[in-house]
């Protein structure tokens, strides 16, 4: 019997697991967001985040995917010492997106660029420079949707990869 429980942890692990980066996947997130909508009210709102690598093609491109695969991992890294620090809950969203869902949602996007660098700084001879663009869209109420949390999150990154470029101001 033990074996068999081991057996059925083993791959629920890895049914919701990004075997790259060990964060929660995609799958997981979407049934960690529903709950969190379900408990949200205007007295117990949070904030999800959409996080993008910048220019993350180039570095697969220029250093080969095993920087790439190394790059994603520092971002991981960065992104869970954020939301440990903030009690959140990360995810993996798809290739070099994540996603950062917490109660605070003041700041994000330069405290995870500051743990980006300070990780980067060990590995500098490996890692090129690396930085992150954000969205978010904050949850105060049952009656929104996933998808309508993670489009506004979605549109939101994308006016920041905009300005990131030099495309808008």
């Amino acid at each position: 019997m033990p074996i068999h429980y081991a057996f059925l942890e083993i791959q629920n692990s890895e049914i919701y697991s990004d075997a790259l980066t060990g964060f929660n996947n995609r799958r997981r997130m979407e049934i960690f967001l529903q709950d969190m909508i379900h408990n949200s009210s205007p007295e117990n709102p949070f904030a999800i985040h959409m996080i993008d690598v910048n220019d993350f093609k180039q570095v697969n491109d220029k250093f080969g995917h095993i920087v790439g695969d190394r790059t994603l991992q520092l971002v991981a890294d960065a992104l869970h010492n954020v939301s440990d620090r903030l009690h959140g809950f990360c995810a993996r969203y798809g290739g070099d997106e994540f996603v950062l869902i917490v109660k605070d949602e003041s700041d994000i996007q330069e405290k995870i660029q500051k743990e980006v660098n300070n990780l980067r700084e060990k590995c500098a001879d490996l890692i090129p420079t690396i930085s992150v663009c954000t969205g978010s869209a904050v949850c105060s109420s049952g009656a929104v949707t996933a998808t309508q949390l993670i489009a506004q999150a979605d549109e939101k990154l994308y006016i920041q990869k905009e300005k990131y470029h030099g495309r808008i101001k």
